[in-house]
């Protein structure tokens, strides 16, 4: 007897549109599936798309290589400038 092994959940949603679809996670790529409306019964087409990489700036070690225990380098902060008197005032009317 051979066992099972759990890879991924898909959820039912809804477009809006009003159409059926699939949608989770397998592992960092995101899984969807769509009803083939050409197909005899019911067939979905699945499909995998993963994060496009992120541009390293300065060089830095990217995050596929970064452990998630090693310190994030900390970003200088930016000075506060002071706001201008009446630069918060919106109209509120829509609220």
């Amino acid at each position: 007897m051979s066992e099972r092994v759990h890879l991924f959940d898909l959820s039912e949603r809804t477009s809006a549109a009003g159409n059926r679809y699939l949608s989770g996670w397998l592992g960092k790529a995101s899984v969807v599936a769509f009803l083939d409306r050409e197909a005899d019964g019911e067939v979905w087409n699945v499909f995998l798309s993963t994060p496009a990489p992120k541009p390293s700036g300065d060089g830095a070690q990217s995050n596929a290589s970064r452990s998630p225990f090693t310190p994030r380098k900390r970003q200088p902060s930016r000075p506060k400038r002071a706001m201008q008197p009446g630069e918060l005032d919106d109209d509120v009317s829509d609220l």
